[in-house]
């Protein structure tokens, strides 16, 4: 999953999609990629999709499908 994402990375694409990306690593490593990415696309849109809400928790928008619907959901900071 690294090298799928460092491969994504050096595309340099305007949107980047990743796709249950950080799946298979631990929570910290996980935070650490996420953070990364976050930083080296700063101001270009990331579409994070996963199961794991904690790698959804800095999302400025979050969408979950739902029997066949989009429901757009308020960021976490903004549901508590």
């Amino acid at each position: 999953q690294r090298i799928a994402i460092a491969r994504a990375l050096l595309q340099d694409p305007c949107v980047l999609v990743l796709d249950e990306a950080t799946s298979a690593v631990d929570e910290a490593t996980e935070a650490s990629i996420i953070a990364e990415v976050d930083a080296l696309f700063a101001g270009r849109t990331r579409i994070l999709i996963s199961h794991r809400a904690v790698t959804l928790a800095g999302c400025d928008l979050r969408v979950r499908l739902a029997g066949g619907r989009l429901e757009v959901l308020l960021p976490a900071a903004e549901s508590a």
